[in-house]
C-alpha cells in the first residue's frame, strides 16, 4: 500500500471482517499541522453531527452478528475509545467491538488520540 497520507487531516479509520471492510465516517476533530514556517502550526477544529444522529439519518450497515470485528487504523493512534450510540441518545464506554453486538442499531464511535489531536469515526450498524 503505497498511498500517501494526508496529514492535514486525521488518518482514515476501518472496522473489518473475514470478508468485508467498512470505512468509519469522519465525526468532529481537532487536528494540528506543521506550517510552512518553522514553528508555525494551524490547528483545524471540525464539527459533525453527533454519532446518533448519524444512526438515525443515516444508513445503517449490516453485518452478521456471527463476524469477527476487527478495527484497522491507517495509522495507529497513541490510544483510543470506543463508544456505542444509540437511537435514544443514550451512550456507553466498551473495551471490545464484540460487545456492542445486539438486537437494535447502533452507532458505533472510535475516538482516536493521535500526537497532532483526536478524531471521532462513526460507523452505524445493525447487527443481524
Amino acid at each position: 500500500n503505497n498511498a500517501t497520507i494526508d496529514e492535514s487531516v486525521p488518518p482514515k479509520v476501518m472496522i473489518t471482517t473475514l470478508n468485508a471492510s467498512y470505512n468509519m465516517v469522519q465525526g468532529g476533530y481537532e487536528w494540528t499541522v506543521e506550517g510552512r514556517k518553522k514553528g508555525e502550526q494551524t490547528m483545524t477544529i471540525a464539527d459533525a453531527a453527533s454519532p446518533n444522529q448519524v444512526l438515525t439519518k443515516g444508513e445503517l450497515t449490516t453485518i452478521a452478528k456471527s463476524e469477527t470485528l476487527t478495527l484497522q487504523f491507517v495509522v495507529e493512534p497513541d490510544r483510543y475509545q470506543l463508544y456505542g450510540w444509540y437511537e435514544d441518545g443514550s451512550k456507553i464506554s466498551v473495551d471490545s467491538l464484540e460487545q456492542l453486538k445486539g438486537d437494535e442499531p447502533v452507532a458505533i464511535e472510535v475516538l482516536a488520540y493521535y500526537l497532532q489531536g483526536h478524531a471521532s469515526y462513526v460507523l452505524p450498524v445493525k447487527f443481524e
